[in-house]
């Protein structure tokens, strides 16, 4: 069986490193996001986190393209595996970034390879409190961030997603919100119940502490008013 890609994508301080790393102890696959990992590259590179972004700064079609072929990458390896696997991003990310910076879509990017790809999208609403980690290297404002936020989205529906928008709230509101609009996303057209769909989760986790997990956070979620 193949592997069910769910990506979590949003703008700068979404929370998107937060919930991979609540997903990741609640026993799933998760796969980080590959501008990162490309910006690591880049520090080694450059010689440093401030020569980085400046090479960034005037290299941005270079970036992406070196982005998206890193994504291309993690993807595939992803999609080899079995049960869900959530992706921090995924290649339809690069299509708003490139929107946002004016560039050319880079040759991989395919439209046509991209529709149905993914079983579920979440995109993370921007938190209140933003936090830009310079240190990182990361370059965003909290305006960019929900400009990049309502760019994801137009790129998801474009190509017949429909984006979960994910509210802030706490940290293990948020994880039971997530899990439990992945239930129902995962839902056939004939189960009708909560009940089917959740055997349906079931059958896509393959390990103890998955469904413990599963059970605990819904169980919490359903005596809040969060869902």
């Amino acid at each position: 069986m193949s592997a069910r890609l769910v990506a979590l994508s949003g703008g700068s301080c979404s929370g998107k490193t937060t919930m991979l790393a609540a997903l990741a102890r609640s026993g799933f696959r998760t796969v980080p996001e590959a501008a990162l990992a490309v910006i690591d590259e880049l520090v080694a590179e450059q010689g440093g986190v401030n020569e980085q972004i400046a090479w960034r700064k005037s290299h941005w079609q270079e970036f992406q393209e070196r982005v998206v072929l890193k994504q291309v990458e993690l993807e595939q390896s992803a999609a080899s595996e079995e049960g869900i696997v959530f992706l921090d991003r995924c290649q339809v990310d690069s299509i708003a970034y490139c929107r946002l910076r004016g560039l050319k879509m880079p040759s991989l990017l395919q439209s046509g390879m991209l529709a149905g790809r993914y079983s579920a999208v979440f995109v993370l609403d921007t938190l209140s409190r933003f936090d830009r980690r310079a240190e990182s290297g990361r370059t965003s404002d909290r305006e960019t961030s929900l400009r990049v936020r309502d760019l994801l989205m137009s790129a998801y529906e474009e190509l017949g997603y429909s984006p979960m928008l994910v509210p802030e709230l706490p940290p293990n509101e948020r994880l039971a919100f997530v899990l439990q609009k992945l239930i129902l996303a995962l839902q056939k057209p004939a189960t009708n119940t909560l009940d089917d769909a959740m055997f349906q989760l079931q059958s896509l986790v393959h390990t103890d502490q998955q469904h413990r997990s599963i059970f605990e956070l819904l169980a919490s979620a359903s005596r809040s008013s969060v869902i």
